[in-house]
């Protein structure tokens, strides 16, 4: 999570466009959309009075507007909302943003997790009961 200020905005706002160029230039890449429904259900203890941005392409709402997902909880619950979507859009500069990192590869929202073996040992265990 990178606000604004951090990734070197100096104004008091700043448009997406700007947010989203200085953060591929400093190597972050936009989230998938469904990252925010996922965070949202995983980030179940967000302090009261923090609201995230998710740091992605907008989706249009059913009447065609461009949208943005936030997270954000101001004391009425737990709350996943639509934001202005538009690239001329601004935000303060103290607006916290989520970013993917990107790893080698394409990034992908994973629906299983995977389980990496960490030793040579797991590799190469047998299953209990034989093969």
């Amino acid at each position: 999570m990178l606000s604004a200020a951090d990734l070197g905005v100096e104004s008091d706002h700043a448009s997406l466009v700007e947010i989203y160029q200085r953060a591929r230039q400093a190597g972050l890449e936009l989230c998938p959309a469904e990252v925010g429904p996922q965070l949202r259900l995983d980030y179940l203890n967000q302090p009261l009075g923090e609201a995230l941005d998710i740091a992605m392409e907008p989706v249009p709402t059913y009447g065609g507007e461009p949208t943005l997902l936030t997270l954000a909880n101001w004391g009425t619950g737990l709350l996943l909302i639509g934001r202005d979507g538009r690239p001329e859009s601004t935000v303060f500069r103290k607006s916290r943003f989520v970013f993917a990192v990107p790893a080698s590869g394409r990034l992908e929202a994973m629906r299983e997790p995977q389980i990496v073996p960490t030793s040579s040992a797991e590799t190469n265990q047998t299953p209990k009961g034989g093969l």
